[in-house]
């Protein structure tokens, strides 16, 4: 994320290595934010978006939560919790869907903080509600959350996943928000480069055409 014309890169389409489930997943991810922030300028800020150290090609939709999260604390200038995990689908209202490999998913995440110790904050977040009844997690995984070890929390929506994450509601009245965060530095950043070119949602069009 830097001071930009608005211009967001999904990296993996552009390199070809992202398949059309995982373009679908930004696209939406996309609109669930032209749709929340409401704003009437351009965006004074350029990002990209990509896997690091990813070889081959990229697919599904089951990142897109915490792609959308990841770029939420770029443009709030809010660092994430790294020592919570994160899975889970998001449709264009920012509601969580399921996904699938759940179980395989907080097992590998779990057994990483067993091996650095377990200190009773790490946890896997957003696990859609949805998926809940798919758990079928190891006894020793099982003993770990109810020891207070390890936690798994399950959420209705992205905004039920970003003060977790954030340590800051989405939206809210008589509190810091993340959006009020996110709107202040556009408006800061608008004031201090003077850009005016295009609607700024044009640009964003941009973001997944392939060149």
């Amino acid at each position: 994320m830097h001071i930009g014309d608005g211009e967001f890169t999904d990296i993996e389409r552009k390199a070809e290595l992202g398949g059309n489930i995982h373009a679908k997943g930004m696209m939406i991810m996309q609109a669930f934010l032209m749709s929340e922030l409401q704003l009437e300028q351009q965006i004074p800020f350029s990002a990209s978006l990509t896997f690091e150290q990813s070889y081959s090609e990229v697919d599904g939709d089951s990142a897109s939560m915490a792609e959308l999260c990841a770029l939420i604390s770029a443009l709030a200038d809010v660092p994430v919790n790294q020592s919570i995990a994160i899975t889970g689908s998001v449709d264009q209202f920012g509601r969580a869907q399921p996904v699938g490999g759940l179980n395989e998913k907080i097992e590998g995440f779990f057994a990483i903080c067993q091996q650095r110790e377990l200190t009773g904050k790490q946890g896997v977040t957003v696990i859609p509600t949805a998926n809940v009844r798919h758990l079928s997690l190891h006894s020793e995984l099982v003993k770990a959350v109810e020891e207070g070890k390890f936690t798994i929390w399950a959420v209705d929506d992205v905004t039920d996943a970003l003060p977790l994450l954030l340590n800051l509601v989405w939206d809210g009245e008589g509190q810091t928000t993340l959006m009020q965060t996110i709107q202040e530095r556009i408006a800061q950043a608008s004031q201090q480069e003077g850009r005016h070119r295009f609607p700024w949602p044009l640009r964003w069009l941009n973001w997944f055409i392939p060149n």
